[in-house]
């Protein structure tokens, strides 16, 4: 996502070469086992164990923070693989892929022959139990486990055949009746799988969606008792949540304070913000408990009737809408997240672009761009003079709202207060952007841009806040006071990137970032136990090449704390790069795309499969769309140049984006109107037209269908667009409604009267 004003991302050279990977990665056009540079590696042992050891309950986080090798006893540590993640205590194991192992040194998993790993001996195992499948037993009191897809020769999986993330389940060494033992014994546990005395817990949130045959394993989905599959709805109600007994420090019970039977409720591993929404989205669901990300949902047929009181829990009963009247609601989980850039407001007529242009009933959250962060006090702080009250001046940190008179609302007013028309609407207040940690000598003006209101500000505010438990500290803080202050439902992290050390990033951010969005998810989680509000949203814009990815983000720390993950797939291509040109926000990839024989073939799709492969939850992925071009300046005006056609540098500004290389939506449209040839190209899911000299990629209606069709068959989490202001908003916002609707995001539903 570009900054406070876009700026052309030639920083992207190097996300796209894989060659440029920290020197603990790997260069892929080297032998397999080549590391890229010298590593301490060499030097270190570890100790292969044999996989014939019974698992107990994994505690080897407690107390710990970071990164570790697993020790000898964890199942599946074979070949040294092994690695803790650890954050809260309770972490499973995790695995390097096959032909790495965990390095110690550099705290990454390396090539095989980097780590030196010792055989152990065996130990004995016990004598496998029979593995003889009884969906009834005596846990029949607990529950029941029925076949998935029939069960035999079937494997687990989540939304579709081919999703397996190791995140959705734990690993132990137990026979098929001790594996469903301990599923009942696990809060959260969703199903089962096993082969032999190999047992996976399924604890993924959404539960067991698929499977996939794979023969020798069998796959049963645990259903608690009280509870059946055919109970449950994926389309959300609409409702509130009201505090029973004060709600903050009790626990929901029945019919009085000591009724608390366990047929009442269905235990989940969700925080309050998921807890809340699994309990919309289940028939009968009377209200939620919840502490940390342990959540109950109530079912009880006559209510939650009392409660108890019990420290650090809260008790909320639902109250489900009942009305006549006809109003558009999500109809799925999918999101649609649309960025509103404050510095629109300042372009010429017609398209200088206001909250009320916002097309509200066509997006399901909103992200305001872009706050920043003060350099000393590590609080969220305002960029433009009237994103708050009074135009910065007077009581200018008090909303308008509190305080009557002639108050002038700020922007950030403005735009919560769409939400009064659009309930469903989620606003979160993004940080960030290109600009705040691009260094002064890049960019001068941008630099005294952000000096204005802190004369401390460098590129490394971003790295400076998260490096010290202190300072995290004062911007938790911060960004809970900030969101309930001004209305926000949650903080998004544009953060352009962490490790990126050219600018303003250093070696240790990627730890401590997932150390930052731990705190975040826990603090946020506890302001909502403390206060029965929602639980504050959390979700961050990503970079998605291999070197940015590998320098800063913990892939499966960001897919454990985010809500959901933005994965900027823009920018892929542009006049940075002007050998060929290419469409910057391409869904697939095509001939002409890789510039040398080192580059990635970027596209959505690869970044798609690549964070996929990384630790992320499909479900949790948002793909980039685009509402601009990026141009280029071809070496010739031959008609029917194709992607990958020879360029010389950045395309011609046009009248009111007026910057290089870029064109907004609606000037792409003029260019049409003006005979400038279109091509949609529906292998890349993609469009690109030419005018003499002047070439650029983009996104249109069609490219946008076919990305939702996209989102749906992958199960995807939904989409963002970079940005509202540069559609075609005075003609309807083409690029919104044509994603919105092929998505589904809304449907008019019906809600009569009790």
């Amino acid at each position: 996502m570009s900054g406070l004003f876009r700026i052309p991302l030639r920083h992207l050279e190097f996300l796209f070469l894989i060659k440029t990977l920290a020197a603990s990665s790997i260069d892929v056009n080297q032998e397999r086992h080549t590391a890229t540079c010298p590593t301490k590696a060499s030097a270190l042992v570890q100790t292969k164990s044999s996989l014939s050891q019974q698992r107990a309950p994994d505690t080897f986080c407690q107390g710990k923070q970071g990164l570790f090798a697993a020790p000898s006893d964890p199942l599946d540590n074979d070949d040294c693989r092994g690695y803790y993640n650890c954050f809260h205590g309770t972490e499973p194991v995790q695995l390097c892929a096959a032909g790495q192992r965990f390095n110690p040194d550099t705290k990454n998993c390396d090539w095989a022959t980097n780590v030196a790993c010792l055989e152990q001996p065996p130990t004995a195992s016990p004598t496998p139990s029979s593995t003889t499948v009884s969906t009834t037993s005596s846990l029949q009191s607990d529950g029941t486990f029925e076949f998935v897809d029939g069960g035999i020769d079937k494997a687990c999986r989540g939304s579709s055949s081919d999703d397996n993330s190791n995140s959705y389940y734990t690993l132990m060494r137990l026979d098929a009746d001790e594996c469903k033992h301990r599923c009942v014994e696990t809060v959260g546990c969703q199903g089962i799988e096993f082969n032999g005395n190999r047992c996976e817990i399924w604890t993924r949130p959404n539960g067991i969606g698929a499977s996939k045959h794979v023969s020798g394993f069998t796959c049963l989905r645990y259903v608690p008792k009280g509870f059946t599959t055919t109970s449950t709805t994926f389309i959300a109600r609409a409702g509130s949540f009201e505090p029973v007994d004060g709600g903050s420090d009790r626990a929901c019970r029945g019919a009085n304070r000591n009724d608390n039977i366990e047929s009442y409720y269905i235990v989940r591993r969700l925080h309050a913000v998921a807890c809340k929404e699994e309990c919309t989205k289940m028939l009968g669901c009377q209200g939620i408990e919840f502490k940390g990300t342990r959540c109950e949902i109530w079912m009880r047929p006559d209510g939650i009737g009392a409660s108890a009181d019990v420290r650090g829990f809260t008790c909320l009963r639902f109250l489900p809408e009942v009305s006549s009247t006809t109003i558009p609601q999500p109809s799925s989980h999918h999101v649609f997240v649309g960025y509103f850039a404050n510095w629109f407001q300042w372009h010429a007529d017609p398209y200088k672009f206001l909250p009320s242009h916002i097309q509200a009933d066509k997006i399901t959250h909103l992200n305001y761009a872009f706050a920043l962060i003060h350099s000393s006090t590590f609080e969220i702080r305002h960029f433009e003079d009237n994103d708050v009250s009074n135009w910065g001046t007077g009581n200018w940190q008090v909303p308008c709202s509190k305080q009557g008179g002639s108050c002038q609302k700020g922007l950030y007013e403005q735009v919560n207060d769409v939400k009064i028309q659009h309930g469903h609407l989620k606003t979160l207040i993004s940080l960030g952007g290109w600009s705040f940690s691009l260094p002064e000598s890049e960019d001068p003006e941008s630099a005294r841009r952000m000096k204005r209101l802190d004369s401390g500000w460098t590129e490394f505010v971003f790295s400076d806040m998260v490096s010290s438990a202190m300072n995290r500290k004062k911007f938790v803080a911060s960004s809970i006071r900030f969101c309930r202050t001004w209305g926000f439902d949650g903080l998004d992290l544009d953060w352009e990137y962490p490790g990126h050390l050219a600018h303003g990033g250093r070696a240790t951010d990627k730890t401590n970032f997932a150390i930052l969005l731990s705190e975040l998810r826990s603090a946020f989680d506890q302001e909502s136990g403390e206060t029965g509000k929602p639980a504050l949203l959390l979700t961050a814009a990503v970079g998605i090449g291999p070197s940015v990815v590998e320098n800063g983000y913990d892939i499966p720390a960001l897919n454990r704390h985010l809500d959901f993950i933005n994965l900027m797939t823009y920018d892929m291509y542009g006049g940075w790069n002007p050998e060929r040109v290419g469409i910057h926000s391409q869904l697939h990839a095509g001939p002409g795309d890789a510039f040398g024989s080192d580059a990635v073939p970027l596209s959505a799709e690869w970044a798609v499969d690549y964070w996929i492969s990384q630790g992320a939850d499909a479900r949790k992925l948002a793909i980039g769309l685009a509402s601009y071009s990026r141009s280029y300046k071809l070496k010739t005006s031959e008609a029917g140049q194709q992607p990958g056609a020879a360029a010389v540098g950045y395309g011609a500004s046009q009248p009111y984006s007026k910057q290089l290389g870029l064109a907004s939506y609606y000037e792409i449209l003029n260019l049409v109107a003006a005979g400038a040839e279109k091509t949609y190209d529906a292998s890349r899911c993609a469009a690109f037209l030419q005018k003499e000299d002047l070439w650029m990629g983009f996104d249109d209606e069609e490219s946008l269908r076919c990305k939702a069709r996209f989102v749906k068959d992958r199960g995807l989490r939904g989409g963002l667009l970079w940005d509202l202001p540069e559609d075609d908003f005075l003609n309807g916002s083409p690029l919104v409604s044509a994603f919105s609707d092929a998505l589904g995001v809304f449907e008019e539903r019906m809600h009569s009267e009790a």
